[in-house]
């Protein structure tokens, strides 16, 4: 996997002064560097060529976010959801999955970090002291780029997990595609910090997951963290069906069982693949050798086209099936999908989403190394 460096930086004049901005423009000397009064002066921009989204990962944003970077997963009503936390220091991702939904909906032609750091954490700090007693927070930083792939030029999940590290009430998830974990190994996360990676067979890895790491180093880096004492997170999401899924999964399943353990395992998500109907489109263009616009769907009551039922079914209960056989304790809750599913797929289901959030803290208060540093 090659380092990110972008072909040029625009930063914000205001956001200069920030420490974040210094550091990224130091990490990348020798890049060219533009300066704009404001962000949205890059919207201003004509589209760059036939792939306008794949030019702009080429352009590195440096701004100050004037929103909110603190906001609960949009879940779908119909949906159960689990409650998630979504930061967004950084948006876009230089990595090039095929059904990256951030194809969709990103009109901002640049991978932007937002570089106002204090008041990111003023803003966790607000939304954590409205927590009831006894509740726990699942923030995590990788809906809207990947968690690690920057971390060396921004040091944005060092900030985060050294802020989580003290509270009681939170528990940062970081989610990647990459082994990029050495600047996590010497932190003092105090058992609150997950790591987390999205599983697929190689196969898929290499067709649909450009520009990641493969399998074995994904799985070789959740090893790593685990033995810094950090907890580890597995998401098989998206699945995708193809003819020899069944195999290659429960291969997955079985390389996963050898690399980590599973009592240092907070939870495994499973999802299908789900895109909105734009989408379709743009992998065609994009990818030309992607395989998955050519699948059977159907528009769901969240306007995205996923898989049939009886296929999402089938697909989320054979890999909890395999997940089971080597840990009947471990936590797995499906993404994006309505109570009925859980009942088919998984046996059961939370009755409400207190339940969810339950769950989780049961499983954190069971799992190995939550709360804890090893010396």
């Amino acid at each position: 996997m090659k380092p990110y460096r972008p072909a040029r930086i625009v930063v914000e004049r205001e956001a200069r002064r920030d420490p974040l901005a210094r550091r990224v423009l130091d990490f990348y000397s020798g890049v060219p560097v533009e300066e704009v009064e404001r962000a949205e002066e890059l919207l201003a921009e004509p589209p760059a060529g036939p792939d306008p989204f794949g030019a702009g990962k080429r352009t590195l944003l440096l701004a100050r976010f004037r929103g909110t970077f603190v906001k609960p997963c949009p879940g779908t009503a119909e949906m159960l959801c689990c409650h998630y936390v979504v930061l967004s220091p950084i948006v876009n991702c230089p990595l090039e999955c095929t059904y990256c939904v951030l194809q969709s909906y990103i009109n901002r032609p640049a991978i932007t970090v937002h570089t106002n750091v204090e008041e990111c954490l003023a803003q966790i700090d607000e939304y954590l002291a409205a927590v009831p007693p006894g509740g726990l927070v699942r923030i995590g930083t990788g809906e809207l780029a990947d968690s690690l792939v920057l971390e060396e030029p921004t040091g944005w999940a060092e900030r985060l997990v050294h802020d989580v590290a003290g509270r009681t009430n939170a528990v940062l998830e970081l989610k990647t595609k990459t082994a990029l974990v050495e600047p996590l190994l010497g932190l003092d996360h105090g058992g609150r910090t997950v790591v987390a990676w999205s599983l697929n067979p190689e196969v898929i890895i290499r067709r649909e997951e450009l520009k990641t790491v493969g399998l074995e180093e994904r799985l070789e880096a959740a090893a790593r963290v685990q033995a810094a004492g950090y907890l580890a997170a597995f998401h098989f999401d998206p699945l995708i069906h193809y003819p020899g899924w069944e195999a290659d999964y429960r291969d997955l399943v079985a390389r996963l069982a050898q690399a980590v353990d599973s009592r240092r395992v907070a939870w495994v998500s499973l999802g299908s693949l789900r895109f909105l109907p734009g989408l379709k489109t743009v992998i065609k263009a994009r990818f030309p050798k992607s395989r998955l616009p050519g699948g059977e769907f159907v528009l769901g009551q969240d306007k995205k086209l996923h898989y049939l039922a009886p296929l999402r079914t089938a697909m989320y209960r054979a890999v909890a099936g395999w997940l089971k056989e080597w840990d009947e304790e471990i936590l797995i809750y499906l993404c994006m999908e309505r109570d009925s599913l859980w009942d088919a797929a998984l046996g059961e289901r939370p009755p409400d989403r207190a339940a969810v959030e339950q769950r989780f803290r049961r499983r954190l208060q069971a799992v190995a190394s939550f709360g804890t540093t090893p010396s």
